[in-house]
């Protein structure tokens, strides 16, 4: 009984469904030869017109030339012989050879054509006996925007008749899911049934005449694949449709829907193909962790969107799969993260900030370069950035300090290739500010007196590094003043750690660490002072934060076994900026 059901269920879909649409399609097509028709026929009408509005040109010329000239002015009065002038010979101009057309009493007669032309369709005599072909020609008839006629008579029934037959068949559907009429099997079957079929007839529409209808019939398709792709895994639990198959048929129908969107240049159905790439994951998640698999894909999904964005120049999409990728970086840290995960994290995230750099890199060379395509760019190391302080806060990921710094360095990279390539030095700056901000967030979770020579090292390589990016700026002509504040930032940052360092005895008798540390920064702080006008001044102030370091130091922890640290400390620094001013006066005596 169940299998009579299920095949009489099929028949009334066939016959409520596809047949209703197989029709509605015919019937489009037979509308479009309709149309096509017309415009011939209003082709020929504009032609005939043409034709006519010249044999009128044509009559009034030979009428022109053939009627006697009434109204001729008086013969003047004859010349003198001796004043006239000697005739001159001129030759006649040639004239056109117009047959003549007699006149006669009576009404006017167009003229007979020569022999070889064919005689024209005769012209019906408009009131006052002229013809119609001497007449201005009517204007052309404009057709109305709305055919309101076809529309009431044709179309709008059509319209209703579609649309009771659907709610029909909804509610019959409805009622045999409530009362378990139709199979599970059935159910879904009958859903991609309508999924395909739907794409299938928007594909099959004119894109020139119905547009819309025709990405509408394909976007609902997709959502149809979706849902019931969906249903299958997670509401009927068919046992083909695991993970992986389920996995891999989404995938398809994003990949698909992709594709669509480009030949149907239809913003919608790329729109639903990002919506159901993101939720793909989420829809079929099993609760067990899977990087690998689950970035690996949202890559392929980015990089698909990515390419059509750049195809078609819808360039919002891009920000649209940066946002759809960070917030899928969050759930899963939100969900799977321990302080173990941190590499996959690390390594995910600096993926991502070079995929989203490469795009804009790619629309930068294919001349579709724009704000929001390296604005998005830009924001995913402000992700990776904020990721370092979310592993701070798990002490397991927060003692991993090569790892932490590493990462930071690698998203600062990122930075300054898009500072270089958008002309941003500002970018320099901010990130450099967040570096700080990281290296003191670091410190006061994890520092102990036993860590003061990987604070002195971290310190040192960033400031090492913003150096070498103001030199690279500097050599390219890009030396702009953020970047060039962000390389005195650092070392001013160390000199500032100094300060906290000293706070901790152990630090603070270790004065070799300790005064190298100074030492540095402070010629990196002197460097920037002899290689640009700009920061002439900047030893001053240099010079006043060394010796209130050194004023700390020796109030809080000389002893007497320091004392020779401390003569040599004070002396070094005394006769360096003695030196150095001198030098720099000779360099650049303003």
């Amino acid at each position: 009984m169940e299998a009579l059901i299920a095949l009489l269920v099929v028949y009334l879909v066939v016959v409520l469904v596809i047949l209703p649409i197989w029709a509605l399609v015919k019937i489009l097509g037979h509308d479009g030869d309709v149309e096509v028709l017309q415009g011939r026929m209003r082709s020929q009408d504009d032609e005939i017109r043409k034709l006519n509005v010249a044999l009128r040109d044509l009559s009034a010329v030979v009428l022109s030339r053939s009627a006697p000239q009434a109204g001729a002015a008086p013969a003047a009065a004859p010349v003198p012989p001796e004043a006239r002038p000697e005739p001159v010979a001129l030759e006649p101009a040639p004239r056109p050879a117009i047959p003549a057309v007699p006149l006669a009493a009576g009404p006017l007669r167009p003229p007979v054509a020569p022999a070889g032309i064919p005689e024209p369709p005769p012209l019906l005599p408009r009131s006052g006996g002229v013809p119609a072909a001497f007449a201005e020609p009517s204007p052309a008839r404009v057709r109305p925007a709305i055919n309101w006629e076809q529309f009431m008579g044709a179309k709008l029934f059509a319209w209703l008749g579609g649309l009771a037959l659907f709610l029909g068949v909804a509610f019959f559907v409805k009622y045999s899911f409530e009362h378990d009429l139709i199979p599970p099997q059935v159910r879904v079957a009958l859903g991609f049934l309508l999924g395909a079929g739907l794409i299938v007839g928007g594909l099959k529409v004119s894109l020139e005449r119905y547009r819309v209808t025709a990405q509408t019939l394909v976007a609902t398709g997709v959502v149809s694949l979706y849902a019931v792709t969906f249903a299958c895994d997670s509401i009927y639990h068919f046992a083909f449709f695991g993970p992986v198959p389920t996995f891999l048929l989404m995938t398809l129908i994003t990949a698909t829907a992709f594709i669509l969107a480009v030949r149907l240049d239809a913003q919608v159905v790329a729109i639903l193909g990002i919506l159901g790439g993101f939720l793909t994951p989420v829809l079929i998640s099993t609760g067990h962790d899977n990087p690998a698999g689950l970035f690996g894909y949202i890559a392929m999904l980015v990089a698909g969107l990515v390419a059509v964005a750049l195809q078609r120049g819808w360039l919002y999409l891009v920000p649209l799969g940066a946002a759809g990728t960070v917030l899928m970086l969050v759930a899963w840290a939100d969900k799977f993260y321990v302080p173990e995960k941190t590499g996959i994290a690390m390594v995910v995230c600096l993926g991502f900030c070079a995929l989203f750099l490469g795009a804009a890199e790619a629309a930068r060379r294919l001349g579709r370069g724009s704000l929001l395509v390296s604005r998005t760019a830009i924001a995913l190391p402000a992700v990776a950035f904020c990721f370092a302080f979310f592993f701070l806060d798990h002490p397991g990921a927060a003692g991993r300090t090569g790892m932490i710094f590493t990462f930071v360095l690698l998203a600062s990279l990122c930075v300054f290739v898009l500072a270089w390539r958008e002309r941003l030095g500002e970018l320099v700056a901010a990130a450099a500010g967040i570096s700080a901000l990281i290296i003191a967030r670091w410190a006061a979770v994890t520092f102990t007196a036993a860590q003061a020579p990987v604070v002195v090292t971290v310190c040192l390589i960033f400031s090492a590094v913003y150096l070498a990016v103001y030199l690279a700026a500097r050599r390219l002509e890009r030396a702009t003043a953020p970047v060039l504040w962000a390389a005195v930032g650092m070392p001013a940052v160390s000199l500032a750690f100094a300060f906290f360092l000293m706070e901790h005895a152990a630090v603070g008798a270790r004065p070799g660490l300790l005064f190298t540390f100074i030492f540095v920064s402070d010629a990196l702080l002197l460097a920037l002072a002899w290689l640009d006008a700009r920061m002439s001044r900047l030893h001053l102030a240099a010079g006043f934060a060394v010796f209130v370091l050194l004023s700390i130091w020796t109030t809080r922890h000389l002893t007497d076994a320091l004392l020779p640290w401390a003569l040599a400390v004070n002396l070094l620094f005394a006769a360096l900026h003695t030196v150095f001013p001198l030098l720099l006066e000779r360099r650049r005596a303003a």
